[in-house]
């Protein structure tokens, strides 16, 4: 197999991007968590807006991923 090709690097980058907005997500997601367990109150909202923008961060990652994969499969870069 070959290399990467320049449109594969492109995609790696952006995976590794959407990984990083991933791992932010979820830890806004796991503050919120604790906040509403440390003080037993349910900041519902907030939570939830945090929750949804983890799904969204999720959902980029995994199509970003698919993407790169699909290329690689299909220029047989590595």
């Amino acid at each position: 197999m070959s290399s990467l090709c320049k449109t594969a690097e492109i995609l790696k980058a952006r995976v590794r991007a959407e990984l990083r907005v991933y791992a932010d997500a979820i830890a806004v997601l796991q503050n919120h968590s604790i906040a509403a367990l440390a003080a037993l109150d349910d900041p519902r909202e907030s939570f939830q807006k945090a929750h949804e923008l983890a799904e969204h961060a999720r959902l980029a990652y995994l199509a970003s991923r698919r993407k790169l994969n699909e290329h690689i499969a299909s220029h047989g870069c590595d």
